[in-house]
């Protein structure tokens, strides 16, 4: 009679569980999980969209008031149409670009995205051609996000020197 008892209990649960008519219910543990879920899918999109080299997609993203630290290596960048701009001419310089093995972490309102980055170059270095060299990189982008899950800072973790210092010829 014990194991008939179980039986139904396990049937009852089963069936309960899977009664749900697709309903989800949220409290404050899962709302919050919903939102990180939301914030790491929009920055990855949105490193995406950067290696994809669709920059409009990738700005849509962004918050009114939007700031772009980099590495913190120079004056953060508010204007949406002077960022565009630097992008665009990043890709010129950077024609091959690609971002491998990404990977996103988040927390608060908080997003790290990790990547490996690939490429050829097509700039002038000091009088030097170098064009078509290769490069790697790993570099980490950091996102904000606001309560309405859009970009409101973006802050680089690579140093340019040590970017840079991949094509030292000495």
């Amino acid at each position: 009679m014990k194991k008939y008892l179980v039986c139904a209990a396990i049937a009852a649960l089963f069936f309960t569980a899977c009664n749900n008519n697709g309903k989800l219910s949220l409290g404050t543990t899962d709302s919050t999980a919903l939102k990180l879920q939301r914030n790491k899918l929009t920055a990855l999109k949105t490193v995406q969209a950067l290696s994809d080299k669709h920059l409009d997609t990738m700005l849509v993203a962004f918050a009114p008031g939007f700031v772009d630290y980099g590495s913190g290596d120079e004056q953060p960048k508010t204007n949406i149409d002077s960022i565009k701009a630097d992008l665009k001419g990043y890709m010129q310089a950077y024609p091959n670009l690609k971002a491998e093995k990404i990977n996103a972490i988040a927390s608060g309102d908080s997003v790290v995205v990790t990547a490996t980055w690939t490429g050829r170059l097509n700039i002038m270095d000091s009088g030097t051609r170098l064009e078509g060299k290769p490069f790697t990189f790993d570099d980490a982008d950091i996102f904000i996000f606001n309560s309405a899950g859009k970009i409101t800072a973006h802050r680089s973790v690579q140093n340019k020197e040590l970017f840079f210092g991949q094509f030292d010829e000495n």
